[in-house]
């Protein structure tokens, strides 16, 4: 979980209307860099990073141009999720660490949200055992 600091610092980092948030935790390296490096200028791209080794955040602060905010302890997505209700102003989006989407026009599609409307889902497909959505 994060800190009351964290949450503070976080809450202090002006952040663009319509920023898109990747979340990932420790092991996650290769996902981070094929990620960053097909959804590079689609859209506001901001990482945060939980509970990672001192290795692996050198390594994420030599290889990523996008802004990356680091959690000391490990974190679930939903301690994250609760993060940006917090804390962000603006609209903002999510898009997992698995997602490889690098067509602009989805997240342009996906950030146009009417007064009414509190969230949008691109696609979405579901059977009995799981549930997808982006």
């Amino acid at each position: 979980m994060y800190s009351e600091e964290e949450k503070k610092e976080f809450a202090s980092i002006k952040k663009k209307e319509n920023t898109y948030f990747t979340f990932f935790t420790s092991g996650l390296l290769y996902w981070v860099i094929h990620s960053a490096n097909i959804i590079k200028d689609q859209c506001n791209r901001f990482f945060i990073a939980a509970g990672l080794q001192e290795n692996e955040v050198e390594f994420i602060k030599a290889h990523i141009t996008h802004p990356v905010f680091f959690i000391k302890e490990y974190c679930t997505d939903q301690d994250i999720w609760n993060l940006l209700f917090t804390t962000c102003e603006n609209n903002f989006g999510w898009i997992d660490i698995d997602c490889f989407v690098g067509n602009k026009d989805v997240f342009t599609r996906m950030s146009i949200i009417d007064s009414k409307t509190i969230f949008n889902c691109y696609w979405t497909s579901s059977n009995r055992l799981c549930t997808y959505f982006i």
